[in-house]
């Protein structure tokens, strides 16, 4: 449309002019070092990815369960529990292992978690089953904690004091800002599929999402519309599968960080 498209290219406009301005700025809002950090800038690219990845589960994932599998609003809900408890048990440990082993192999081993789960839910188009959903949603809330965490550590730890403020604000922001691009443009996509496969009877896909309105659609109208909405939602699993992948990729330009004094005293006094 041409509202999205204006919108879009002023954005890119106000952007660019945010970067000159800063690049002439004595005291920019974004310090030199925030950007000058390896580390930082492969946190900040990572970002873009697990904050897709996680946005587009926490969107897609209750979608699947309650128009795919018929589920109630509360099961779809329960969807998002084994991601939640993994990750929160994981992140007792991310302290741990990142003093042991380093952030470059915590946070590798992460992005490897997160593909697998990511690439399980792949399976639930051939095999829709509530098990298997929790499965991947675990192994995702596993590498997650990695992933998020383990970052965060690493980048607080190489910045200055007076920088490390605003570098964790730019890891927050590019989780937000791949997420809202992500989950926009697979939105396009499973609505683009289910406008092309809707039988007439449905007239709105949130029809699919009505436990009332599964009872008074002939059983092969609703088949077929489930049908419909598991290929668009298998669409969007694949393009987060890619996004797990790059992710995974980029990781590996994540230097061999070792945990400093500073935070390995911090972390021993919160034990």
């Amino acid at each position: 449309e041409a509202l999205t498209m204006g919108l879009a290219l002023a954005a890119a406009l106000f952007g660019a002019l945010q970067l000159l301005l800063e690049r002439r700025s004595s005291s920019p809002m974004f310090p030199a070092e925030v950007f000058s950090q390896r580390a930082a800038v492969v946190t900040y690219l990572f970002g873009l990815a697990s904050g897709s990845i996680l946005f587009a589960v926490l969107a897609y994932v209750p979608l699947f369960v309650q128009g795919v599998l018929h589920g109630s609003p509360t099961r779809a809900g329960l969807a998002l529990v084994p991601l939640s408890v993994t990750w929160t048990a994981a992140t007792f440990t991310i302290g741990w292992f990142s003093r042991r082993l380093g952030y470059r192999t915590v946070i590798i081993s992460g992005g490897a978690l997160v593909l697998a789960g990511v690439a399980t839910l792949l399976l639930l188009r051939a095999s829709p089953s509530q098990a298997l959903l929790y499965l991947g949603m675990s192994i995702i809330g596993l590498g997650m904690a990695s992933i998020v965490t383990a970052p965060t550590l690493a980048v607080q730890d190489i910045m200055p004091w007076s920088s490390r403020a605003m570098a964790t604000a730019m890891m927050q922001f590019t989780r937000s800002l791949g997420g809202t691009f992500t989950v926009t443009l697979l939105g396009l996509v499973v609505t683009s599929r289910l406008r092309q496969a809707l039988p007439p009877d449905v007239e709105h896909p949130g029809e699919l999402l009505d436990p009332g309105r599964w009872t008074t659609l002939p059983p092969e109208v609703l088949a077929h519309s489930s049908a419909a909405l598991s290929t668009g939602l298998h669409l969007a699993f694949w393009v987060t599968t890619a996004l797990a992948l790059a992710g995974l990729l980029t990781t590996l330009w994540f230097p061999d960080l070792r945990m400093s004094a500073s935070q390995s005293l911090s972390y021993t006094k919160q034990q």
